[in-house]
């Protein structure tokens, strides 16, 4: 599992995930580093290079996205109080073919900050 240095999740992926599943679901479950707000899916940007950051400044991070992340039983436990739900891993294995976010790779060094516009460059 681990297998990239970053992991990417959107909002819309993990609002899909939630209506599939019927609940809330804590987002820190599928431990991604960096969530981005989007109305598009992750899956959308496979083998496509993103950049944050003003285009201008010259001082954003780009990453390159690569494969969907297959999500093993981790998932199942809630992050406070340790009660597991099977529940949560078959609903992305059923309904996400077992993926939920994508790996990615640095294509740049940069500075990657909270509020960042993101941009699909690739």
């Amino acid at each position: 599992y681990d297998s990239m240095p970053v992991s990417v999740v959107t909002t819309a992926a993990h609002h899909w995930v939630e209506t599939a599943h019927g609940a809330a679901l804590d987002m820190r479950r599928f431990r991604a580093n960096i969530v981005i707000e989007s109305d598009h899916s992750q899956a959308e940007w496979a083998d496509k290079r993103i950049a944050f950051g003003p285009a201008d400044s010259g001082m954003g991070a780009e990453l390159l996205m690569t494969d969907g992340i297959a999500r093993c039983a981790m998932v199942t436990i809630d992050p406070d109080s340790g009660v597991r739900d099977p529940k949560v891993l078959r609903t992305v294995a059923q309904q996400f073919g077992n993926n939920y976010g994508a790996y990615a790779a640095p294509a740049k060094k940069g500075v990657v900050q909270i509020g960042d516009v993101v941009r699909l460059i690739d």
